[in-house]
């Protein structure tokens, strides 16, 4: 009996796994019946055994579950890097939108403030030709002949080229844009815009100036442009003329010259502790031989010249004030220099029609 008790315990875990033949298997369970140590025996070694599946289907869930947790982020990653990709591209094109906005923006102030410019340019002009005799009439008076030269437009560029001839011996030299901003103006008038100014370049020579003026191109569509020249100064020589001035007081000059046949009466300067005042007057009438300005400078002690240009103040019959600043190396005593009388012709206007 001890024998079978001993052969059945080693015979249990064989027995659980049904890895024993039917004869073998009887035995044991008629042993189980009686045996009460077997049979606790059977009852641990089937607890270890279902501990040891579960702990062994936990394993492969877990496995599982990584495996779906490894998953699942990579397709968290794969859409993440989809959307960097769709947030990169947003701000790009956001970045590249507001970039081309703002430099359309930009142009359109900037080609606003040109219009605004141009519009007080034909505004001077305006005052200027009401002022003066028809340019056809200065220019001939004055010995100056104008001449188109190219008159390119396209859609592309538009290129107008000109010069201005003269045979006066009076004349030291013509120059357009010395007063004011002044500049060519060429208007779409179809479309009522300006044409943008690209490039202007002069050419001076015995007796000549050239101007070509570079611009944008026209619309398909145009059918006339308007072209305004710039105002023109044309600079009159003058004998020596020369005053000394008093210096802290006034310095009555009174005295009346005729540059170009045109009388002016210089009446007095004075010098204060910024600036020196010239007081003078265009005695001809305007409107019979155009609006002059004198050029004045002043020579210092050392015999160096200070000077500044013109004013122009399109008064008629009104006493003019030349104004040059004191500045901080002149040495005293001072003599007022008459350097010009210089006419100023308004710019020429022109209507083409575009073939």
């Amino acid at each position: 009996m001890k024998e079978r008790h001993i052969l059945v315990k080693e015979l249990l875990s064989l027995y659980i796994d049904d890895m024993v033949d039917s004869k073998a298997k009887e035995i044991i369970e008629e042993h189980l019946q009686e045996c009460d140590e077997c049979r606790a025996e059977l009852t641990g070694l089937r607890d270890d055994k279902d501990f040891s599946i579960a702990f062994h289907d936990e394993e492969i869930n877990e496995d599982n579950t990584k495996q779906s947790e490894v998953a699942f982020i990579t397709r968290v990653s794969k859409y993440r890097k989809k959307i960097m990709l769709y947030i990169t591209a947003f701000l790009l094109s956001f970045t590249i939108g507001s970039w081309y906005l703002s430099k359309e923006r930009a142009e359109e102030k900037w080609q606003a403030k040109q219009n605004k410019a141009n519009q007080e340019l034909v505004k001077l002009d305006s005052e200027l030709v009401s002022l003066s005799p028809p340019q056809e009439q200065i220019m001939k008076n004055s010995g100056l002949n104008l001449q188109l030269k190219t008159k390119q437009i396209s859609t592309n560029e538009t290129i107008f080229s000109y010069t201005y001839q003269w045979s006066n011996p009076n004349i030291d030299f013509v120059q357009e844009d010395i007063y004011w901003p002044n500049t060519l103006i060429a208007m779409d008038l179809t479309n009522n815009t300006v044409l943008t100014n690209k490039e202007n370049k002069s050419n001076f020579g015995n007796s000549l100036l050239e101007e070509t003026w570079t611009l944008a191109g026209i619309e398909k569509n145009t059918e006339f442009i308007g072209v305004e020249l710039p105002n023109l100064a044309v600079f009159y020589k003058t004998s020596d003329l020369s005053f000394p001035l008093q210096q802290g007081k006034e310095t009555v000059i009174n005295k009346e010259i005729s540059i170009n046949n045109v009388r002016f009466l210089i009446e007095k300067a004075s010098v204060e502790d910024s600036k020196i005042n010239v007081y003078y007057k265009q005695l001809d009438e305007i409107q019979d031989v155009g609006l002059y300005e004198l050029s004045l400078n002043i020579t210092d002690a050392n015999e160096k010249n200070w000077s500044k240009e013109p004013k122009i103040d399109f008064q008629n019959d009104e006493q003019r004030i030349f104004t040059i600043p004191i500045y901080k190396d002149m040495k005293s005593p001072l003599t007022l220099n008459v350097k010009h009388a210089v006419l100023i012709i308004p710019g020429m206007h022109y209507k083409f029609m575009i073939s």
